[in-house]
């Protein structure tokens, strides 16, 4: 902004600005007139009309700047505001988004001098009030002021004042587009207000999973019995039992303390107090794989350590472990501290006795969206790490291969009682969902 102070001077009246300063009124018929009885209450203001100063004004432009300011925002969020002060402000919030957006504003400044000019009277022709005195009409302007100057005081000698205004105005550039898909930034511009980013976020494309068709042979389970038989004195508990090949025993057991007797261990007493490990007998691993065989048919051997009261379980059905493929136990997916003649079963447990268990990466575990379905409506399986719970990809189950997620999508075709098995060549096949088609 810059003022300047112009002066101007006004030639018209001189003489007249004179005779005042030197105190002369000049006494003739124009000044009779004006002071004739019929006239005199008017002449007054009259001639403080006629002498009155005349105000010109000017409005010239004296300086135009203009800017550009350009904002990185980081890619954190964050307001940046930009004042521009003048008669209006005009505030601009940008608030940053991922990418990262550069807005540019860019406002333009012009300042103008407002120039008042007074000039004395003489600039100012009134003539149109002469008619309210008869004969005046007759007189020049010059002996009009004159007459007047006798009846009203003359103004002061020319004045120049200048008044120096400044006014503002911004443009904002008004549309930003991110580089990246994901976020669309644009800015609006509004006077005293605030200007606005509105964003537009763009999700990623959702991978629809595909169901796959399953055509397979119903069955009611993968044992080929069942020794769910309760009876007094014996513990309920979900037993499996993983062989090299297939799953030997799975499913719900009835069983208690007993005497065991292997082909090379001899008999002993296995009811959890072996070792001193309980102080009461209980339900346990290695009476239960007997409960199951004595019910299903299938034997199992295992030697005896005296140091520790247990058995150290050798086979299985037709499962023999190999001198670097052994058994191990789990209950409910973590191996057991003691061995099978030392550790107490509770009621629901879910243990397991799985072939080469020290050489696998995972014991899978495996569940169902639904248990019950009709044909032709999709049913997703879900594989995981029993031990961890993490998700394990690339297992089989019903010929489909789990995905990223460690999911499948099933369509069965054929009405029937489905037992799918999860398998991985580096894990333990997992448990069995059981699956009706209506």
């Amino acid at each position: 902004m810059r003022a300047s102070f112009i002066p101007v001077l006004v030639a018209a009246g001189a003489a007249l600005v004179e005779s005042k300063c030197n105190k002369v009124c000049v006494v003739d018929d124009c000044l009779g007139i004006l002071k004739s009885s019929e006239v005199e209450a008017r002449a007054s203001p009259f001639c403080s009309a006629w002498l009155q100063p005349k105000v010109t004004k000017s409005v010239t432009a004296t300086e135009t700047s203009s800017g550009t300011v350009t904002k990185s925002l980081e890619a954190s969020t964050e307001t940046s505001t930009i004042r521009q002060t003048s008669v209006t402000s005009i505030i601009n919030t940008f608030t940053s988004y991922s990418p990262e957006p550069t807005v540019t504003v860019t406002s333009t400044s012009t300042s103008y001098e407002d120039v008042q000019t007074i000039a004395p009277g003489q600039a100012l022709k009134r003539r149109s009030g002469l008619g309210e005195f008869p004969g005046l009409e007759a007189f020049g302007d010059a002996k009009i002021s004159s007459a007047c100057s006798c009846i009203v005081s003359i103004p002061s000698p020319t004045t120049t004042v200048t008044q120096t205004v400044a006014t503002t105005t911004a443009v904002v550039l008004a549309t930003y587009t991110a580089s990246a898909s994901e976020v669309v930034v644009s800015v609006t511009e509004t006077v005293v207000a605030t200007t606005e980013i509105d964003t537009t976020v763009v999700s990623p494309a959702t991978s629809t999973a595909t169901a796959t068709v399953v055509d397979i042979e119903p069955m009611v389970s993968s044992s080929a019995c069942s020794a769910c038989n309760p009876g007094p004195g014996l513990t309920r508990s979900i037993l499996r039992i993983e062989g090299a090949t297939d799953t030997i025993y799975e499913g719900c057991i009835y069983s208690g303390p007993c005497t065991v007797t292997t082909p090379s261990g001899g008999q002993h007493l296995c009811d959890s107090t072996n070792n001193g490990a309980n102080p009461s007998p209980n339900d346990t691993p290695t009476c239960d794989i007997k409960t199951a065989g004595d019910t299903c048919g299938f034997g199992f051997d295992g030697t005896w350590s005296s140091s520790f009261q247990d058995y150290f379980i050798t086979s299985i059905g037709t499962t023999t472990q190999t001198g670097s493929q052994f058994w191990g136990l789990l209950q409910n997916y973590q191996f057991t501290p003691v061995g099978g003649c030392q550790f107490a079963v509770s009621a629901g447990d879910e243990i397991l006795w799985a072939y080469d268990a020290f050489n696998k990466n995972y014991f899978l575990k495996t569940t169902a969206s639904v248990t019950e379905t009709t044909v032709g409506s999709p049913v997703t399986v879900t594989v995981v790490d029993g031990m961890t719970g993490s998700i394990v990809p690339g297992a089989q189950i019903a010929n489909v291969v789990t995905d990223t997620n460690g999911q499948a999508m099933l369509l069965f075709t054929r009405k029937g009682t489905f037992s799918l098995k999860a398998t991985r060549a580096d894990s333990i096949r997992s448990n069995a969902v059981i699956i009706t088609v209506n």
